[in-house]
């Protein structure tokens, strides 16, 4: 909860600032960090050669910060667990939206937005989000 709580004091300093609102700088701040850890992670995933290689390497930058991500059959990478669960289960939309947009920033600064994207895909004992094929 660590990531969630920095997110969140980084939106509400934001909107205090700046007067935007809180939910706003809320997806901007979690895209930034996004960004920020996958250009930090980008080397391992760039020298992957193939649409697995890559996969596995996105997977193991998402397992190194709290994620389980296992492939399915269909090569989508399914969150086995979320990392803000018991705040998801009060404030959904909110805390839903951040981690999309964590994850998304963490493709872009990995640079594997052309082949990988995050949607919102909820199931039953899973993450909200989902990463499959661009």
């Amino acid at each position: 909860y660590d990531l969630a709580g920095s997110l969140f004091a980084a939106a509400i300093a934001e909107s205090s600032r700046t007067g935007a609102p809180v939910a706003d700088c809320l997806h901007a701040a979690a895209r930034a960090a996004g960004r920020e850890l996958g250009e930090e992670a980008s080397t391992a995933v760039g020298a992957a050669r193939s649409d697995a290689d890559r996969r596995r390497a996105v997977m193991d930058v998402l397992a190194r910060h709290g994620y389980e991500p296992a492939l399915d059959k269909r090569k989508v990478i399914a969150l086995a667990n979320c990392p803000f669960h018991r705040l998801a289960e009060e404030h959904r939309e909110l805390v839903c939206g951040m981690n999309l947009d964590f994850l998304g920033g963490l493709l872009e600064g990995i640079g594997q937005t052309d082949r990988l994207a995050a949607r919102l895909e909820p199931a039953p004992g899973y993450c909200c989000v989902r990463i499959s094929a661009a």
